[in-house]
């Protein structure tokens, strides 16, 4: 759902969008997971440091699948757009093979009714 332009958003306020709010909170909950582990445990440096990557990487693999999400979605939305037109399109050709194809009719019908009406000795136009 898209959320209402405010005032505070036309003038450079908050803009995020919210999948980019999904995406960042998620990295806020990893990072601060990481901290509170770090700070629960007297670990030396490298371990923590360690954490952090595994924490980064974890994150970066969460944005990853989002974003792979989000292109999903949009490629089937194309998908689906494209189709819908084309099946537009087919509608309206069809509809206008058979304005086409009763105009033609008519006329038809019309030359042989002013051809029987005229003693012609062709009625068929």
């Amino acid at each position: 759902m898209k959320e209402p332009t405010t005032k505070s958003s036309q003038a450079g306020g908050n803009t995020m969008q919210p999948t980019n709010r999904k995406t960042l909170a998620t990295l806020l909950v990893l990072i601060l997971s990481a901290g509170i582990v770090a700070c629960g445990e007297q670990k030396s440096a490298e371990e923590m440091g360690k954490k952090v990557d595994e924490t980064m990487t974890d994150a970066g693999n969460a944005i990853e699948d989002t974003a792979e999400d989000v292109s999903n979605k949009v490629d089937e939305t194309m998908t689906d757009a494209g189709n819908a037109i084309e099946d537009a399109a087919e509608d309206v050709g069809d509809k206008v093979d058979e304005a086409v194809t009763d105009t033609g009719n008519a006329i038809e019908d019309k030359c042989e009714e002013m051809k029987e009406s005229m003693n012609a000795e062709d009625p068929d136009c």
